[in-house]
């Protein structure tokens, strides 16, 4: 019960903060890169996972987001991604960009490998040779029946992270 409790203070305190206005603030602009500009990441408790981050990512390069498990680094992208509410600054991001966000973990959405690689978009966006064509270009290959079952943990990752290669290059 206290698990649920708990969980109820933390949506009320996420939608107070939202409806304040309060938060890191994401907006799109006319412009070639991704910017942080004095970004303060907060947990609903208060405590501060970064304080007043400035960073520049500029269309191409690649960049590496690496710390201990806690410090904020799915925080990070949540702010990025204009959807937390704890904590102060500015995200800007280049204006009709398409960003794309791997997970640590990833997800697979229930049904087919055709339908896995075309999340989050609906399947009759890819043909059946372009959905192979990402399962290659990921180094899948031609999974069959039960693949689920069978593909290991990268494997996993990779058909979840095979949208990358269909999808349109993101901005940063």
């Amino acid at each position: 019960m206290k698990r649920i409790t708990g969980f109820m203070d933390a949506i009320d305190a996420a939608r107070g903060a939202t409806e304040a206005g309060a938060g890191v603030q994401a907006a799109a602009e006319p412009r070639p890169d991704l910017a942080l500009d004095g970004v303060t990441l907060a947990l609903p408790d208060g405590r501060v996972l970064l304080r007043d981050a400035a960073a520049r990512i500029e269309p191409g390069e690649a960049v590496l987001v690496a710390g201990p498990s806690g410090s904020g680094k799915s925080t990070l992208f949540r702010a990025i991604a204009g959807i937390w509410p704890f904590g102060a600054g500015r995200v800007r991001v280049p204006q009709g960009a398409s960003v794309l966000f791997l997970p640590q973990r990833p997800y697979l959405p229930l049904g087919s490998l055709h339908r896995a690689v075309c999340y989050p978009r609906p399947v009759t966006d890819f043909t059946e040779a372009e959905v192979r064509a990402a399962l290659e270009d990921a180094g899948l290959g031609h999974p069959r029946r039960g693949w689920r079952r069978r593909m290991p943990g990268t494997g996993a990752s990779r058909a979840a992270s095979s949208s990358a290669w269909r999808s349109p290059a993101p901005c940063c």
